[in-house]
């Protein structure tokens, strides 16, 4: 039984690819045979749909790079899903909160983002990783990535295109990863697929266990 007034936070971060729905739908499982109560949020992807319905783009990304007010709007749909998500569980006495990509993401999209000024930049990211709890990160090669996800990648690029931008964007989340090591409660290899999932998802499990029963 959680002891805390508000949901325990479990954020799954990895590139994409890497196995983060499929891993998050095995600790459910796990979760729900335990009898404890969850519900998942996925904040990027709920403001992809929300602005596609508003503006029929399908992606937002662009706003990351267009303009520094482009970029902070982007960065505050985001902030605001999180604070939703975290308002309807903490309303509904959710024991806990599952985030299906959360700092580390946007930490990895303000790289790319536009910005009045580097001292700006650095605000910005500061205050990113605030926003989430410490976060399990699925880690797994480019090479894993374009074969599981690659077409995701092509759309009006080549294939060499598609796997610079593949290798940058692992390549950045993982020096991400190192450099705010402390906020990373664990990384699992997960190129192996389903096993390799599986073993994510039990170890995620048993540490969700065992800090709702400290």
């Amino acid at each position: 039984m959680n002891v805390y007034n508000k949901p325990l936070e479990l954020v799954i971060e990895g590139c994409k690819g890497a196995g983060k729905g499929t891993t998050i739908g095995l600790v459910e499982k796990g979760l729900e045979k335990a009898g404890i109560s969850y519900q998942v949020s996925a904040p990027f992807n709920e403001v992809r749909l929300a602005h596609q319905a508003k503006t029929q783009e399908k992606d937002f990304a662009y706003l990351w790079n267009k303009s520094p007010e482009d970029c902070s709007l982007a960065e505050n749909m985001i902030e605001q899903a999180i604070e939703d998500a975290r308002a309807k569980a903490h309303e509904q006495a959710i024991e806990v909160l599952l985030f299906d990509r959360g700092w580390i993401t946007l930490m990895a999209a303000l790289e790319d983002g536009v910005f009045i000024d580097e001292t700006d930049k650095q605000n910005r990211l500061k205050k990113a990783i605030s926003k989430v709890a410490p976060a399990f990160f699925l880690r797994v090669t480019p090479e894993v990535v374009m074969q599981r996800r690659g077409s995701l990648f092509y759309d009006k690029s080549s294939q060499d295109q598609a796997k610079a931008r593949v290798e940058r964007d692992c390549s950045v989340r993982d020096e991400i990863c190192t450099k705010y090591s402390s906020r990373i409660i664990q990384v699992f290899d997960t190129s192996e697929g389903m096993l390799a999932f599986e073993r994510a998802a039990a170890a995620i499990l048993e540490k969700t266990l065992n800090s709702l029963n400290k």
